[in-house]
């Protein structure tokens, strides 16, 4: 993820959404606390992006500004999310149709 993040941090965000990243940070961020996970709200959304369970996924665009989860698919990082999934995020927030989705990132070069 790069440094800007399009939530930016909990502190940005509202009581729903503090919740809602909480709970899903338990579920599919099990490696850290949900503590050291809310300090990148961008990573807990990526990973229920990737592996979260239809309920979640279907919660998420109604948490969370469309423009904000697009956002936060741009600034994925190599690896996190599979080519289904990049898919599948850029159709249900609405990418137009009949518009190629972008290519997912690959592995980046150092500049």
């Amino acid at each position: 993820m790069s440094n800007t993040s399009p939530v930016h941090d909990a502190h940005a965000l509202d009581a729903d959404q503090v919740a809602y990243l909480t709970a899903c940070a338990r579920r599919y961020i099990w490696w850290q606390t949900h503590e050291q996970s809310l300090k990148s709200p961008d990573r807990v959304i990526l990973q229920i992006m990737e592996i979260g369970e239809a309920a979640h996924m279907l919660d998420l665009p109604s948490l969370f500004d469309h423009g904000v989860l697009f956002d936060i698919l741009k600034g994925a990082d190599t690896g996190v999310l599979s080519p289904p999934s990049w898919t599948y995020w850029h159709a249900r927030l609405g990418w137009p149709i009949g518009t190629p989705v972008p290519v997912l990132p690959s592995a980046r070069r150092a500049s």
